[in-house]
């Protein structure tokens, strides 16, 4: 009896919801619940490094990433200020953590063969075998079906933005005709692109279609894209059209692929206000553009625009969704270097005017 009653005693102590005694002590988090400031002083630090365009340029022509935007700029600044407070952390009497192997005496065991002639037990994880060999099964190999594997080949080759495209199911109509859309996907609304319907029946296929298999005469399919041209055209333009910020203002241009594009090079000429310089440029990307059009390169060349500056230039050629642009200057007169900028980096690279054809055409065929 008395055992009893000291278990029920128990579990009320422990068990019951009215007892204010806490079984479990509160946990001690080992990660702050507030941000944890730095002890280091600032005024001892190096003064703040403030980046400038030039910078900027010269680290994406380093590392090919793009940083030319007002968050990218403080980001880069937070990195180095941060970087400037590791150096006040006194490190004396501090072993590294890690040792350099070089400076011991690495010993190797000899290379002695153990373990060998498991050719019988390796084959043994094969299907089929022939005379030693992996062999492929006998019949076709299944593949896991994906209806839309066309598609994103095509969309990925030709879409600045291929994620915004969906395959809609499939619909079964009631003349058994099946129907499957292709859909680009707007902050605004969600547009049909190109409807597939597949037709069967001898009401969608004429006698030349079918074909004899022995004595059986079996009726082909037919496969029917329905393509509007204006809604395909606007959805090119929508497509493309991109606002990024650049240099810290917004950057409007048209993403069209190479292939798209209605113009594949431009030029922009920096002549410094020199009549005579400004002559000679545009004579020699005159000629440049007729070797470009004998390689059935479109090619754009606007001689009033050399009054313009550079950047407004290449505004206008990146508004009109050109992939590449010449740029000619006086320096181009003595050495024959040209700058080749690229529309979607806004890289340059040195080019020789005797190369340029020749490297652009290699350009455009590899896409």
């Amino acid at each position: 009896m008395n055992r009893s009653t000291n278990c029920m005693n128990r579990l009320r102590r422990f068990y019951s919801v009215k007892t204010p005694f806490q079984l479990v002590s509160p946990l001690k988090a080992l990660v702050p619940e507030t941000p944890y400031k730095s002890k280091i002083i600032s005024p001892k630090a190096p003064p703040k490094v403030n980046i400038d365009g030039e910078t900027i340029a010269l680290l994406e022509r380093l590392s090919l990433v793009d940083c030319a935007n007002k968050k990218g700029i403080e980001t880069l600044e937070a990195a180095i200020e941060f970087a400037d407070k590791i150096h006040q952390v006194d490190t004396t009497g501090v072993e590294p953590l890690i040792t350099v192997l070089e400076d011991f005496p690495l010993r190797l065991r000899d290379d002695q063969i153990n373990d060998g002639d498991c050719k019988e037990e390796i084959l043994k994880n094969a299907c089929v075998t022939e005379e030693g060999y992996f062999v492929a099964p006998p019949g076709n190999i299944p593949l896991k079906s994906r209806g839309d594997l066309l598609f994103e080949n095509e969309s990925n080759s030709f879409s600045a933005s291929p994620g915004r495209y969906s395959v809609t199911d499939i619909k079964t109509e009631t003349n058994n005709t099946q129907t499957v859309q292709i859909r680009a996907n707007y902050p605004w609304k969600s547009h049909i692109v190109e409807t597939l319907a597949l037709h069967t029946g001898p009401k969608y296929v004429s006698e030349a279609d079918k074909f004899k298999d022995g004595k059986k005469t079996i009726p082909s399919s037919s496969i029917i894209s329905t393509i509007h041209l204006n809604t395909l055209f606007m959805n090119t333009i929508c497509d493309a059209y991109d606002e990024s910020e650049y240099k810290g203002n917004k950057r409007a241009l048209l993403r069209f692929h190479r292939k798209l594009a209605p113009y594949s090079i431009s030029f922009a000429i920096a002549s410094g206000g020199v009549a005579a310089i400004v002559q000679e440029l545009n004579d020699l990307a005159l000629h440049l553009t007729e070797q470009f059009r004998t390689n059935h390169l479109s090619t754009l060349f606007l001689p009033r625009s050399s009054k313009l500056s550079l950047e407004a230039q290449w505004r206008q050629y990146d508004e009109m969704g050109i992939p590449y642009n010449v740029v000619l200057n006086e320096r181009t007169l003595k050495d024959g270097l040209v700058h080749l900028r690229n529309r979607d980096t806004t890289l340059k690279e040195q080019v020789h005017v005797s190369e340029l054809v020749a490297y652009v055409e290699q350009l455009f065929k590899n896409y």
